[in-house]
């Protein structure tokens, strides 16, 4: 029995080597994996940004030369009308004077929220609410005839209402002076109806290019309406989550210093919603004054 628990002894110390000799390396490879995805984890935000940012500015490139082609295609070389003075001459809005206790002074920006109301739009209002926070809502006529009392909410909170048309149809919207004027209108008499504000914010389905010609512009210049753009887009509508919070910021980054007045394109959309506070938290660390538009602005519009 004594040589028996011996030579068992001896093939279970066998047994556990091997298994050391086995096992050793593959904890070893485990540990410097995991402290690889560690030291990866601090910087995809970073890298997320930049990623972004150069895909941004393929984006603008690439709109250029649509443009290009699209003012060749028209014949003409620019779609400037009487309302975009020169680029090098903007127009902003004067706002109250900080009190010396806040430094350093704040960069006022403008969120714009387009397409809605809708069923969970009053949760909206309820966090631009709690981050003190104020925006702009160009919204679409079916959409305010369903959901009334939200319109109402927002001129009642201070946010600025304005007409984004009726069909959202580009084949529709843009088919004649008579389609672009007669969709805004209808909107324009709705908020009326509904708020006593006679708006004339516009902002056209999928922005003014290229389907606002100059004929078209003139036409809404004439019947009184602001044709606003932006000059960000946050590509929510693509994204879908927490990236386009860093689209955003990456393109803040690029317009620092700019004179031009910052106008952030946002949907009113559950996925935005969802990831809107990351944002608020990030422009009001960073000194942003959230404001709604006027019309004693200058409009930001495509060039």
């Amino acid at each position: 029995m004594g040589k028996l628990r011996i030579k068992d002894w001896k093939n279970l110390k066998k047994v556990c080597m091997i298994t050391i000799l086995v096992i050793l390396p593959f904890m070893l490879l485990l540990n410097s994996f995991l402290a690889q995805a560690e030291t990866r984890r601090g910087i995809v935000i970073q890298k997320q940004i930049t990623h972004i940012a150069q895909h941004e500015e393929r984006m603008t490139l690439e709109r250029q030369k649509q443009a290009a082609q699209w003012a060749h295609d028209e014949g003409h070389k620019t779609i400037d009308t009487p309302q975009n003075p020169p680029a090098e001459q903007p127009v902003t809005e004067e706002k109250p004077t900080i009190p010396a206790n806040q430094t350093p002074p704040k960069t006022t920006i403008y969120l714009t929220f387009d397409d809605g109301p809708f069923r969970f739009s009053g949760e909206l209002l309820s966090l631009l609410e709690k981050y003190d926070v104020k925006a702009t809502f160009f919204m679409l006529d079916g959409n305010m005839l369903k959901y009334p009392d939200i319109v109402k909410e927002m001129v009642n909170k201070g946010h600025s209402v304005g007409m984004h048309g009726v069909t959202h149809d580009k084949h529709k919207f843009y088919a004649s002076t008579s389609s672009v004027i007669g969709e805004m209108k209808t909107a324009q008499k709705t908020i009326e109806v509904l708020t006593g504000v006679e708006s004339n914010l516009i902002r056209t389905p999928y922005g003014s290019k290229p389907g606002m010609t100059i004929e078209y512009r003139q036409a809404v210049i004439n019947e009184g309406f602001e044709m606003w753009d932006w000059n960000i887009d946050s590509r929510d509508w693509y994204f879908k989550d927490q990236r386009y919070v860093a689209s955003v910021i990456a393109q803040l980054e690029k317009l620092k210093g700019s004179k031009e007045s910052i106008v952030i394109l946002l949907h009113e959309r559950k996925e935005t919603l969802t990831w809107l506070p990351m944002l608020l938290d990030y422009l009001l660390k960073n000194q942003y004054d959230c404001q709604p538009i006027s019309e004693t602005m200058e409009p930001v519009a495509f060039k």
